[in-house]
């Protein structure tokens, strides 16, 4: 359904007409228009916030959106200028030409919204304050951008894309936004006004007014019929609550033939969602244990054995299918957050500098964006926006006990970006973070100045890519030389204890090598996976090939480099899988040049899974049938066990044992 609120009933009728909605509702003090075969809702707020805020709460309340549903508020607004042009039909005029709104800000309170723009589209974007009265103060704000000129560093020169803002004033959008976040997620609130006017309302007659609104709502509706294949993620994909689509699909009669307890009835529904998200017939699996006597269960400790004798025939089937995946294109970085402190710092030019299309919008903290509520990760992580901040507070970490330190007694971590490029199914960041958009702490030396802290008092060891792909972003921040020449410098000053760095990747480049110093205190570790897990669960990222080609290239200028066998995926294939990916790495290979290896089967906190599961409700992987030990999932353990020692077995035909790191040990 698409929820379209309006504030007048002249912004409206148009789209009332043109739609054939007809009206079903007036007993909650305003209107409410419905064509229940083309899925629009509209609803007339009347004008101002509080009406705003009163009729989304109430029509909220009464129909309950649910995940399939959209938001839409649409009227007009004033152009913010002196003078406007004539209306024109064609979209060429101010008046009648519709804005998409990119960023909300509440006049009486100075706080700011901003909806997740995540697909393409063909109107022009602006920011749009919403006051309690009228008003005509022209506001164009244009920030010029100095940057380095790259044919010489020492010219600074306008970057192509300035910070150019077109501030439209309106009555409602904030506290509609405010009122329908808990309903709805950002990238299903669209905002489009429409200049009706320059504030003052005696040039604006109520003919004129009438055909800028149907010039705007022509070209509304036009979008709208497009929006359910530019949403089709959200459309087709993501209707899920908890267990309810379980519950519906799930007989009785199926929780009597296991004697279910009810942990038993939940781990069945387990396997029933891993199951259909994986293309697995279930049901000729439970077919096949009713014709041999394995069910139904005369007992309960008959169900549990038939419990997991249905587990592991699961187990034994490929998974079919790729069902979160719409390998569309992604909208990358179309929209970039700056925050207003950082707009003259040398990183922020040079990143901005490449990237002359993106809609470049000021904010006050990156925390606006990223930890908005009810943000859907997964749609955003298929079209991510760039937040550059200035980081904050403490950087450096202990790290993490489901993480490997390889021996090393002061193990931290530390993020200079948060998110990654890639969009791997299983990452653990889907469950950590509340956004899919990446931000870049553009000020890296103050993580510098805490590093130098801890190394005043002992060693380090620090991993600096883990919550990212620092590697894969090279171009864009110039981290990775960064950390490398510092690391260089600490360590030539016996001021210091000793700091060895990793910096962790599934990045494919080979031509990276040529420009980047090499250090023996820094450590490039490889994620290896077989080319069908990368298939399945590793969107954007490297082939398996490109990934071995950029390790052995690496070698070759004498990087330290680590290979992770980690996470290791299960697949009913994997001894083959994982087999020919070690054989494949060291054909023509020396060991000896390998600083080491690290191995380890999936595992996830269960907090992370909760979430990702909630964000993933089609992904096979995160539905797996896992167990949970000290709050920590993972593979049966038997299953764990198995893979990894195999790994480690078949490692043992290249490399000393002593080079190999089981996550556990």
């Amino acid at each position: 359904m698409i929820y379209i609120f309006c504030a007048l009933y002249e912004e409206a009728k148009h789209i009332i007409k043109t739609e054939k909605l007809k009206i079903i509702s007036t007993d909650l003090g305003f209107s409410i228009y419905e064509n229940p075969d083309i899925s629009i809702r509209l609803i007339i707020t009347g004008t101002g916030e509080i009406k705003a805020a009163i009729a989304v709460g109430a029509v909220t309340a009464r129909y309950s959106p649910t995940v399939r549903d959209i938001l839409i508020n649409f009227g007009s607004a004033s152009g913010g200028c002196e003078d406007l042009a004539e209306i024109a039909e064609d979209g060429t005029a101010d008046l009648g030409k519709i804005y998409l709104i990119n960023k909300i800000t509440e006049k009486c309170t100075s706080h700011t919204y901003y909806p997740d723009v995540l697909i393409k589209h063909p109107f022009d974007e602006a920011e749009i304050m919403t006051v309690s009265t009228p008003i005509s103060n022209p506001i164009i704000v244009d920030i010029s951008i100095p940057t380095s000129n790259p044919k010489n560093p020492k010219i600074s020169t306008p970057i192509s894309t300035s910070v150019i803002t077109r501030t439209l004033y309106d009555m409602e959008a904030a506290a509609i936004y405010q009122a329908a976040i808990h309903f709805f997620s950002p990238d299903r609130m669209y905002f489009f006004k429409t200049i009706s006017d320059n504030g003052d309302l005696r040039k604006l007659t109520p003919e004129k007014f009438s055909l800028i609104m149907r010039i705007a709502s022509e070209r509304l509706m036009q979008f709208y019929k497009e929006l359910p294949a530019l949403n089709m993620y959200t459309f087709d994909k993501y209707a899920f609550d908890k267990y309810a689509q379980e519950k519906n699909d799930f007989d009785k009669k199926l929780s009597d033939l296991f004697m279910c307890s009810e942990t038993m009835k939940n781990m069945l529904i387990n396997y029933i969602k891993y199951s259909k998200n994986a293309g697995i017939d279930y049901q000729a699996i439970i077919k096949s244990m009713l014709e041999t006597g394995l069910l139904p269960a005369s007992s309960r400790k008959d169900g549990k054995k038939a419990l997991e004798n249905l587990r592991i025939r699961l187990l034994r089937v490929a998974p079919s299918t790729k069902n979160i995946q719409n390998n569309k294109k992604g909208y990358l970085f179309s929209h970039i957050y700056v925050e207003k402190n950082i707009l003259d710092f040398e990183t922020t030019k040079s990143i901005l500098s490449q990237f002359s299309d993106s809609k470049i919008i000021v904010i006050d903290n990156y925390k606006d964006i990223f930890c908005r509520k009810n943000q859907n990760v997964h749609k955003q992580s298929r079209s991510r926006a760039l937040i550059l901040s200035e980081t904050r507070g403490t950087n450096v970490y202990k790290g993490a006990p489901v993480c490997q330190s390889f021996g090393n007694k002061y193990f931290y971590y530390t993020s200079c970006v948060m998110n990654c490029i890639y969009d791997c199914e299983y990452c653990y960041l889907k469950g950590m973070y509340p956004s899919g958009h990446i931000v870049i702490n553009v000020n890296i030396e103050a993580i510098y100045e805490e590093v130098k802290s801890i190394l005043k008092k002992h060693d380090a060891y620090i991993c600096v890519s883990y919550d990212t792909d620092l590697l894969a972003l090279e171009n864009l921040t110039g981290f990775v030389k960064s950390w490398i020449n510092f690391t260089k410098e600490i360590n030539a000053n016996s001021d210091y204890h000793n700091l060895k760095i990793e910096i962790r990747t599934k990045c494919g480049r080979t031509d990276l090598w040529d420009t980047l110093p090499s250090d023996e205190n820094v450590i490039f570790a490889f994620t290896l996976s077989p080319q069908t897990i990368i298939d399945l669960y590793e969107d954007k990222t490297s082939s398996e090939v490109l990934r071995i080609n950029s390790a052995k290239k690496a070698l070759e200028k004498n990087f330290g480099v680590r290979l992770c066998i980690d996470p290791i995926i299960y697949h009913p294939d994997w001894r083959a899988l994982y087999g020919n990916l070690i054989d494949n790495f060291f054909n023509d290979t020396r060991s000896s040049d390998i600083t080491d290896i690290s191995v380890g089967s999936f595992r996830i906190s269960q907090d992370y899974l909760k979430n990702m599961r909630k964000s993933l409700p089609d992904s096979q992987l995160v539905w797996f049938p896992f167990e949970n030990e000290n709050k920590v999932y993972h593979y049966p353990s038997s299953l764990m066990r198995e893979m990894e020692d195999f790994v480690v077995e078949r490692l043992s035909n290249y490399v000393d044992s002593n080079k190999v790191f089981r996550w556990d040990n």
